[in-house]
């Protein structure tokens, strides 16, 4: 996907700055972190972890990451997959965080929308509905996380088998996990 600057796409994002980003971003969660990319490289053979990026001052002042499966000519497009946290990262102190959103999902839109991408989803926390592009279908839905505290694995006792197995370690002490909150979810025109 060709992008103007200073958009580009990174395949797969320069890992330091990519951490950068989430520890400077304010809405950054666990699930905007390499690790959760590594998570899902690891589940699925032919993942790549791919991301929107805006470069600026030698790192990345704003990012859409994406765990991208390829069939083919033929692709899958999940924001930072199975997360109510995927959505855009700008980082803290940035003097238009709303313009580089709306262009990092102005760009994410332009390759769900691409006759090559047969699923895309995209869930994005406390997103602002105004800044989702108009050719971007999008939901609104609700979540209820339960707080992380220092008897996580208590907590994570009551997860389902299939979330456990996702869960290889407790995340760090004092990781941001705020209760029900509203969520926008965009997924490629034509996708369940």
């Amino acid at each position: 996907m060709k992008l103007a600057p200073p958009l580009a796409a990174a395949a797969p994002p320069d890992r330091s700055a990519w951490e950068a980003l989430a520890r400077s971003a304010r809405k950054a969660t666990v699930f905007h972190t390499a690790p959760w990319a590594d998570l899902w490289l690891g589940e699925w053979r032919d993942a790549r972890w791919e991301a929107i990026v805006v470069e600026e001052g030698g790192g990345y002042a704003g990012a859409i990451g994406a765990i991208v499966r390829r069939r083919g000519p033929l692709r899958t497009v999940h924001a930072m997959p199975y997360g109510t946290y995927g959505g855009p990262l700008v980082r803290e102190g940035h003097p238009d965080p709303a313009s580089v959103r709306r262009r990092l999902l102005d760009a994410y839109a332009h390759l769900a929308g691409s006759r090559l991408t047969v699923r895309s989803e995209l869930t994005w926390y406390e997103g602002a509905r105004e800044e989702i592009p108009d050719r971007l279908p999008a939901e609104s839905a609700f979540t209820h996380v339960l707080p992380l505290n220092a008897d996580y694995e208590a907590l994570a006792e009551g997860f389902a088998p299939s979330t456990r197995r996702l869960m290889p370690t407790p995340p760090a002490p004092g990781a941001h996990h705020p209760g029900s909150r509203p969520i926008l979810r965009g997924m490629a025109p034509g996708t369940p």
